[in-house]
């Protein structure tokens, strides 16, 4: 049972909608350490992918 009220994936996306890294890192520190390992791998994984896809698109417009 979620005694948090709150699931790893919300909490990872409340992070990530935050806009500096400092905010982020103070958020991450928030989050019940039980989840905290998880939420964070959500977020370095949705910032990897956000890079990769930039870098995609500004390949592709050089073409």
């Amino acid at each position: 049972m979620n005694t948090y009220g709150k699931r790893p994936r919300q909490y990872a996306a409340e992070i990530i909608a935050l806009p500096t890294l400092e905010q982020r890192r103070k958020a991450l520190a928030l989050v019940p350490c039980d989840w905290r390992d998880w939420v964070k791998e959500y977020v370095v994984d949705y910032f990897g992918k956000q890079h990769f896809l930039t870098r995609y698109q500004q390949t592709r417009r050089t073409r």
